[in-house]
């Protein structure tokens, strides 16, 4: 096992995957692929017209509100992380992992959110209400261009049945609903990498005979 290593690029050819990393070339029989999905951070399509005088972060990139500069803060988005980051500002203390668990635990019931007051949405005036922060917490789409193999289909998302290809030797694991609802997260990925283990022992052992 090596760490601090970054696969570059994974190629298929004559059934052998080709891995460039950033320390040498190697070949493989079996690639699996453990990055998850979640590799770009969504953002606002105007964003950009923000005033520069704000700083904008994405949810993977905050720390702690000491990290923030004196100010409103808006987050952007209502999810895990939105909520999470909503309330370590409320909070004001550093207890990321007491929230996400408690969020964890309680991820099928709904979880209070601040809401507006019925009315009028009249948007957010930022000559009225300046911002000295916003947190994009939307979501992450996925990147797989790192990988020139025919298991894509048309969205880019890898085609696949519990985490086996159809290019022989390709596989992944981490992705949401490979095989169930916690297929995407850490306390439920063990269940897919045992199924994926004993496939590929078993195909090993029916090579060898």
């Amino acid at each position: 096992m090596w760490e601090g290593v970054t696969v570059q690029r994974v190629s298929y050819d004559a059934e052998v995957y080709r891995l460039s990393t950033s320390e040498q070339e190697l070949e493989a029989d079996q690639v699996i692929v453990v990055t998850g999905s979640y590799h770009i951070p969504k953002r606002h399509l105007l964003a950009h017209q923000l005033p520069a005088s704000i700083l904008q972060l994405d949810a993977r990139d905050y720390r702690s509100p000491a990290s923030l500069p004196a100010g409103p803060v808006l987050v952007v988005g209502s999810g895990q992380s939105g909520c999470q980051v909503a309330e370590d500002l409320f909070l004001n203390l550093d207890q990321a992992d007491a929230v996400y668990c408690r969020i964890r635990s309680n991820i099928d019931a709904w979880i209070p959110c601040w809401e507006p007051s019925p009315g009028e949405d009249t948007g957010l005036d930022l000559s009225k209400h300046p911002l000295a922060a916003v947190i994009r917490c939307m979501g992450y789409s996925s990147d797989f261009r790192w990988i020139n193999a025919p298991v894509f289909d048309g969205s880019g998302l890898p085609a696949h049945h519990r985490g086996v290809t159809r290019t022989p030797g390709l596989n992944f694991i981490g992705l949401p609903w490979l095989h169930t609802w916690g297929s995407g997260r850490l306390f439920g990925v063990a269940t897919d990498a045992c199924y994926l283990a004993e496939l590929i022992a078993r195909r090993g052992e029916q090579d060898s005979s």
